[in-house]
This record gives structure tokens, C-alpha cells and sequence, in this order.
């Protein structure tokens, strides 16, 4: 398909966002797959943001909710979690023309294109465009809210208003819509096998039988497709996705509407999949111990990949953070386990690792931060450290701040976020981290420990909480007392400065024989802000 260049068109001209404003977008059904067409509506807030939920949004959207339902027959709108793709200069974008729907109902009616001068166009990316041509096929005429699209992308000031605001986006939907471009495709009448198969999964399980793929039998028992049957490598090929493994998506499922169908949905191409469904799907093929041949794709590769220390899982091991994030959610995620959640995940700038969780964290951890997303990621890192400090009390920071990819600029006690954490023994390790996975087996490693050797993570008859690693210990003759600090973090932050102050982590008994040997730092690394 040949693309119009973007500079040839006129670009469409975003207005500027009051106070408590954000847009919708409507995919106009009338346009054609190769240029396709949709208009823009501002919504005004007129209450506080944190009164913004379904049971007030008459009083909040004023206008809004009947010029949905007049222009789309519903009320509501959906929420859209995808991922963008590549931003490399030279990857071809394709092109949305866009246009506007007055804010407001006049004498009865609704003005559509109704600034004109403002009609332009605006490039996305080519997963974005694949996703708008498959809700034009299926003629989806309800409102969405798409973050490339309801958000001016080149000012950087709207950005900084309007990431705050997507924890109420998304809580506030109708529906959460989860794009995914799968490798195979799948017939319909195959992918509604899924919830029985699911079914007799757990059937199963209760019949005390787990299956192998190299015994076929037991999958015929068991009224399952064969192990060869391409079911099994389409649903492999789902939890292969990308989507799985960025960091926006997190936060955007976990503050979704309730796992109720059909809350949640997932757009395979031109399969859909009940979220309840993939979930159910992932805990039975856990408890079978298959996950690993369904991300191989084949009955052969299942020997291989079963004796793998950490075969790619990355689809099953997302369902479990985003489902123990959900149970969290009510009281706020603590900051311990949304950093051992999202470090290794992709993100496009590395201070998203900070603004693509905050709609997970406390009110009052938000207000603390006080950050935009003008600021440097050193900077942002720096004040992310800062708070963790201050907040959490079951977690040393000193057992992360070692990271695969170094950051210029970061205070020597501060981790890179955006780095996924390399082994090193740093630190004690405390029991904020169990939130993060329902056994204790299951933990992620982390800075202190390893897959093997003696630095290996403590098998469960230990408690993993009383573990401390020995760097800073010149005689390792006891454990008794060293393994009993009073509290975890034993660091305050020096006001004023980038520098904390690190306390010995011993009992605080002066006379106990090994307390000159605990180590007793002042971790001191000023460096000058940049404005």
C-alpha cells in the first residue's frame, strides 16, 4: 500500500487543554483502510479528579455523555493498551486525518468538524494503524481514548498534565481494549474453544493429573486438543507478545475495569479473547508446568526448553504481576514491589520507569514526588530515590542500586530504574518483595544473590526476610544477631543534598562481639542540579 508522505499533508492543529480537560477520539466509519478518518472531542472535568469514577459522571462530563451516546449510541468510552512500536526516525508512519466535535450541545444538536481550520492530520505508527483498520472493519462506533491521539505527543507541557490524569482514564472506561499483533491467526470457531479448554485444564488438575506433551493420551482423557494441534503454539504466540513485556501496559491493565467480561478484552487480529479467560488459561497451564512448551511452540522444543534455568516466560510472568497489582491496588501499591515489577520492562525513555507507574502509587507518594515529565531522567531517578526512602519501610534501596546499564548523573546510592538489575551482593533483603508473587519460590532475584553458587537465593526453609549478604562482613563466624536488624532501611537522606547516611544494620546492643564489623558508611555523592 503506498503511503502519503507526511509532509505533505497539513498537520492538525491540537487546541490547548484548559485545566481538568482530556479528549476522545471516534474512528469515522466512512473512511477508507488506506486513509483512514476520526474526530477529536474535548472533555471538561468539573469536579475533583479524585471524585472522577463511574457513579459521577454526569455531574463531571457536563455535555459529554449524551454527545457520546448521540454520535455513538453509547455513553461510555474504551480505553486502548498497545504498544507503540519502534520510534526510529527512519521506520515509515502512517497518517490519521482528524477533526473536531464541539465540547457542548447546541439548541439540540451536535456540531461535528466543527473547527474546520483546525482540520489536519497527524502520523502514528504502523501497529497503531493496523489496530484503527481492524476497528473499521468490524465498524467499532463507540469513543476511545488512544494515548497517541488524545494527547498532543510534541508538548511536552500537555504531557505533563495529562499522564497524571491516565489512572482515572482508565479506571473511568467502559472497557479496556489490549491490542495485540500475534504471529499466527486464528479462526474464530478455534479460538472459542478457549474457555472449555480451560475447563478441562482444571479438570484435569482436580482428577490429579498433570500433562505432558510427549504423552497424547491424557490430552484425549481429557476432551483437550492433541499436543500438535496449532492451538497450543496460537496461544504460545500470545504470551510471546510485546505487549507483555512493556512498561506502560502494566499500569494501564491494573487500573482497568474489574476482570468481569466484558470488561477486559484482547484483539488478536481479528480474534477476541476475554481477559478472564487468558487469565484462567495461565494459572492452569502454570499448575500443568506446560508454560514453557506453549512458548516453545512445538512438542519438540518442549525437552529443551524444560531444562533451561529461566526459559522466556515473559506473557505468564506479566499475568502474575498484573493480577497481584490488582489485589494491591485498593490500598496503593508499595514502591518495594512495583520497582521489582517494572525494572525489567521496555520503555522508550528511561524515566517512564518512574511516570508509567505512578498511577499505581498513593496520593501522598504522588505529591511527594512533584515531578514532570520535562525533567531529566537522573533527576527524576534521583527524586524516586529520595521518596522510596521516605516511604518505604520493608525494603532497603542499597539492594538495587546495582543495574546492568549505568546512568550519568546518579548519586552512587540510587539505582538506574530503567536497568534491569545485575547480581551483586549489596544489602539486606526484607519482605516488602513478597507482594510481587504468590509463593516464595517464585521471587525475582536480585542484587545479593544468584541463580547458583553460594551466593544462590535461600531455598524457602530458610526466611528469605533474615537473609543478609556478606560484603561488607570481614568475619562470617555467626548469623545470629546479624540477621536481626531492627528495622530495613537504616538510612536517612542528608537534607539539601544528593547524599544519604547508611547506619550499621546490626542489633543495636553496643557490646555485641561482631557490631565493628558491620559496615558503617556515609554514602556521599553531591552533584549540582542542573537548574
Amino acid at each position: 500500500m503506498a503511503l502519503m508522505p507526511v509532509e505533505s499533508r497539513r498537520e492538525f492543529k491540537y487546541d490547548d487543554l484548559p485545566s481538568q480537560h482530556f479528549r476522545l477520539f471516534k474512528l469515522d466509519l466512512a473512511s477508507s483502510p488506506e486513509q483512514l478518518k476520526g474526530c477529536i472531542l474535548s472533555c471538561y472535568l468539573s469536579g475533583q479528579l479524585d471524585f472522577f469514577n463511574k457513579g459521577m459522571w454526569k455531574d463531571l462530563f457536563g455535555d459529554t455523555m449524551e454527545i457520546m451516546k448521540i454520535t455513538s449510541g453509547d455513553s461510555g468510552y474504551d480505553a486502548v493498551s498497545y504498544v507503540w512500536g519502534s520510534t526510529d526516525e527512519n521506520t515509515s508512519k502512517y497518517t490519521l486525518d482528524l477533526s473536531t466535535i464541539r465540547n457542548s450541545i447546541v439548541e439540540g444538536e451536535v456540531s461535528s468538524d466543527y473547527e474546520p481550520s483546525r482540520n489536519g492530520t497527524i502520523s502514528i505508527h504502523k501497529n497503531l494503524h493496523t489496530l484503527l483498520r481492524e476497528l473499521l472493519r468490524r465498524k467499532h462506533d463507540h469513543f476511545l481514548w488512544i494515548d497517541a491521539i488524545c494527547i498532543n505527543q510534541a508538548n511536552q507541557s500537555e504531557k505533563g498534565i495529562q499522564i497524571p490524569m491516565m489512572k482515572y482514564v482508565y479506571q473511568s472506561a467502559k472497557r479496556l481494549i489490549i491490542w495485540l499483533e500475534t504471529e499466527m491467526e486464528l479462526d474464530p470457531i478455534e479460538a472459542a474453544a478457549l474457555p472449555s479448554i480451560v475447563q478441562n485444564l482444571q479438570q484435569a488438575l482436580d482428577n490429579g493429573q498433570k500433562l505432558d506433551p510427549t504423552i497424547p493420551r491424557p490430552f484425549v482423557l481429557h476432551s483437550l486438543p492433541l499436543p500438535e494441534d496449532r492451538i497450543w503454539g496460537y496461544l504460545g504466540s500470545i504470551m510471546r507478545d510485546p505487549w507483555w513485556l512493556r512498561l506502560w501496559t502494566l499500569q494501564e491493565v491494573v487500573l482497568a475495569p474489574s476482570y468481569d467480561d466484558p470488561k477486559i478484552n484482547i484483539m488478536c487480529g481479528k480474534i477476541t479473547l476475554n481477559w478472564s479467560n487468558v487469565d484462567e488459561f495461565a494459572t492452569a497451564i502454570k499448575k500443568h508446568e506446560l508454560r514453557e512448551w506453549t512458548i516453545g511452540g512445538s512438542v519438540n522444543n518442549y525437552v529443551g526448553l524444560h531444562a533451561m534455568i529461566e526459559p522466556p516466560k515473559q506473557g505468564y510472568d506479566a499475568i502474575e504481576q498484573i493480577r497481584a497489582c490488582r489485589k494491591s491496588l485498593d490500598a496503593a501499591i508499595a514502591i518495594a514491589p512495583l520497582m521489582l515489577s517494572t525494572r525489567d520492562r521496555l520503555s522508550t525513555l528511561p524515566s517512564d520507569h518512574v511516570f508509567g507507574i505512578m498511577g499505581m502509587l498513593s496520593k501522598k507518594i504522588l505529591e511527594d514526588l512533584a515531578m514532570d515529565t520535562s525533567m531529566p531522567a537522573h533527576i527524576v531517578f534521583t527524586s524516586f530515590g529520595k521518596c522510596f526512602i521516605r516511604h518505604e519501610t520493608r525494603e532497603c534501596l542499597l539492594n538495587h542500586t546495582s543495574s546492568v546499564e549505568k546512568l550519568p548523573g546518579l548519586p552512587s546510592w540510587c539505582p538506574n530504574f530503567a536497568s534491569p538489575e545485575q547480581t551483586k551482593s549489596l544489602g539486606t533483603r526484607w519482605q516488602g518483595f513478597r507482594e510481587t508473587a504468590d509463593r516464595e519460590e517464585e521471587l525475582m532475584y536480585h542484587a545479593g544473590f544468584t541463580i547458583t553458587s553460594k551466593w544462590a537465593r535461600p531455598k524457602k526453609s530458610f526466611a528469605a526476610a533474615r537473609m543478609a549478604v556478606n560484603m561488607f562482613l570481614m568475619d562470617r563466624r555467626s548469623d545470629e544477631d546479624i540477621y536481626n536488624a531492627p528495622h530495613p532501611r537504616r538510612i536517612s537522606l542528608i537534607e539539601g543534598t544528593d547524599s544519604i547516611c547508611m547506619y550499621d544494620i546490626i542489633s543495636e546492643n553496643s557490646a555485641h562481639e561482631y557490631q565493628p564489623l558491620i559496615y558503617r558508611t556515609l554514602i556521599c555523592h553531591v552533584r549540582e542540579r542542573p537548574y
